[in-house]
């Protein structure tokens, strides 16, 4: 069989025509022919207990407390959900270290939230929110009752992803409005690094999304796509590459978090990063894809 037929699935539209596409961490990496998604062989992820330890201890140092500049961030976000605001019902769904849910609540919103760590879990208990390990089979994660469902760098982690986007679409309310983000697999950082990458990073990341992939999983859940923004550039990895630097990799949340930091400090510098946003999606190389969606009616 010739690489370029091999007939493994590809998560987000479900071609079963893919490249081997290089080795990350002793797993092979594939690149769908039709939508360009990257991603490893899902299946062997399914029954991994080295996954689950991962995410029982992914917050075991966590501080639950926001930056700043992503508090702004988030606080914008959460004015635009206003307009939907109905039953009051807001599901962050891999709720991490809670920034999101702890604004909206502070906003008024009746908060529910997903999680595998247990450290988190108690976090949101101790916040008042309804929160549990598994919504489908917890009675008080009603179907058709959610003004909002939010997914924050979470989809990339998952090996059932569309089996996530299926649940969001089960639990909003008509019109209601689902809110995703994801590393973007045609960025100008995964087209320089490839998988040097460091976002690319089996078994924690399994895949990496591209627009077209992520438009035709968001159409096949039931939604209609309000607006897809791929946004952010954090040049550290590549620089690094090209004086011959193996750190960048470690340092390259310090460094985005430096960069957001700088270009949200004055207002100019904000109108300067919204300028680059606005370049980089025009031409879907922004190192996240931001996604608005909302539930027929």
């Amino acid at each position: 069989m010739k690489p370029k037929d091999l007939k493994l699935p590809c998560p987000a539209c479900f071609e079963q025509i893919s490249s081997p596409a290089g080795e990350k961490n002793s797993f092979t990496l594939y690149r769908c022919s039709a939508c360009k998604t990257v991603f490893v062989d899902h299946s062997e992820l399914e029954t991994s207990t080295e996954v689950e330890e991962l995410y029982r201890h992914y917050y075991d140092s966590a501080q639950f407390r926001l930056s700043p500049a992503t508090e702004r961030s988030l606080r914008k976000l959460l004015l635009g959900f206003e307009p939907v605001r109905n039953t009051g019902r807001f599901l962050d769904i891999g709720f991490g270290e809670g920034g999101l849910l702890s604004l909206a609540q502070e906003s008024g919103w009746n908060c529910y939230g997903t999680e595998l760590s247990p450290q988190a879990l108690q976090f949101g208990t101790e916040k008042g929110w309804v929160v549990a390990s598994d919504p489908v089979s917890d009675v008080r994660f009603e179907s058709g009752t959610f003004d909002v469902v939010t997914m924050l760098e979470f989809i990339e982690h998952v090996s059932n992803p569309t089996e996530f986007l299926k649940l969001a679409h089960s639990l909003l309310r008509p019109g209601g409005v689902l809110y995703l983000t994801t590393p973007n697999a045609s960025s100008i950082n995964r087209r320089v690094l490839g998988n040097k990458w460091s976002v690319v990073c089996p078994p924690e990341h399994i895949t990496i999304w591209s627009p077209g992939g992520m438009k035709f999983a968001l159409k096949k859940s039931g939604f209609n796509l309000d607006s897809l923004l791929t946004e952010g550039f954090n040049p550290v990895e590549i620089l690094a590459l090209f004086k011959n630097k193996e750190e960048a990799s470690s340092s390259r949340n310090e460094a985005a978090f430096t960069l957001n930091e700088a270009f949200s400090s004055s207002a100019w510098r904000q109108s300067i990063k919204s300028t680059i946003n606005q370049w980089l999606s025009l031409f879907k190389l922004g190192d996240g894809i931001k996604v608005r969606a909302s539930k027929r009616t």
